[in-house]
């Protein structure tokens, strides 16, 4: 990732420009002039402020993406919907308690949307997993979706449908027309 190069040869000159600061410290010090260099200094420690905020920030992004990326390859009949939705809400939680300075960058606002995309999506799995789901309910969901073919089909045993299949349908888009699909296989089953 580009971010992450550039973010690592921007931590290495600060590393070497903290080094020569701490030499004119030492300088100033020795010629009882120290408020003279408490400019720099103050505005050297923003620096490695900031870079660590940011370094946090690409930590959380990829703790987040490596999660998803983990719940993707989770096979259909092994998912918990449940727990899924508890750690979406973890991820969000964590993605806003990024320090305020990191909140400004794009970087940021993808996280935060992916995070929150991934939250929308996780009670839609959960309610396409209930045992009123039909065939009918899942041929409206190829329609809305405009997703044709065996990879999304009503799930059954042994099919092997992964989590992955249904979150790259970009779900949250069509939030309320799944969640009237599902009412609708409810109330169906129901009667």
């Amino acid at each position: 990732n580009r971010a992450l190069e550039l973010l690592a040869t921007m931590t290495d000159a600060y590393e070497k420009e903290e080094g020569r600061c701490g030499d004119m410290i030492h300088l100033a010090n020795m010629f009882e002039c120290p408020t003279d260099i408490a400019a720099s200094t103050d505005l050297l420690s923003a620096a490695g402020n900031m870079l660590s905020d940011y370094g946090g920030l690409w930590a959380c992004a990829g703790e987040c993406s490596a999660y998803v990326e983990e719940a993707s390859n989770l096979v259909w009949e092994d998912l918990n919907a449940d727990g899924l939705e508890e750690n979406a809400k973890l991820i969000l939680t964590k993605v806003k308690q990024q320090p305020t300075i990191v909140k400004e960058s794009d970087a940021y606002r993808g996280l935060e949307r992916a995070a929150k995309e991934f939250l929308i999506t996780c009670p839609l799995v959960a309610n396409l997993r209930q045992p009123t789901m039909r065939e009918r309910h899942w041929d409206e969901l190829r329609e809305i979706t405009g997703k044709q073919g065996a990879e999304l089909s009503m799930p059954s045993a042994g099919v092997g449908m992964k989590l992955g299949d249904l979150l790259s349908l970009d779900l949250y888009l069509q939030a309320a027309a799944v969640g009237d699909i599902t009412d609708k296989a409810a109330r169906e089953a129901a009667h």
